[in-house]
């Protein structure tokens, strides 16, 4: 599913016409790390937003919107990255009650 900050980023791209692929190049990552952070399985390196704020021309509003996204999606991951670290340490729990 597409996060806060997937949405905003295709906004952007959609604006102007551009790829992902594109907008991966400009922003000096992989195409696939940019799709992980859009949707979701990836967080989003804080600094990364004055990258993209640069790297767009984006005016306060919209780089206000870009900082929420980032800031709301960031708070997803790490709620889901907790419920896998708990999935994982259940499941290791519960293998050690089998030795």
């Amino acid at each position: 599913m597409i996060s806060k900050f997937g949405i905003t980023m295709r906004k952007f791209r959609d604006e102007i016409g551009e790829s992902l692929r594109t907008m991966s190049t400009r922003l000096g990552i992989s195409p696939s790390f940019l799709s992980a952070m859009e949707v979701g399985r990836k967080l989003i390196p804080i600094e990364y937003a004055k990258k993209i704020k640069d790297a767009y021309n984006l005016n306060d509003q919209d780089y206000a919107e870009l900082m929420e996204a980032i800031i709301e999606t960031n708070q997803r991951v790490d709620i889901e990255i907790a419920k896998m670290n708990d999935c994982l340490l259940y499941t290791s729990d519960a293998a050690d009650d089998l030795t």
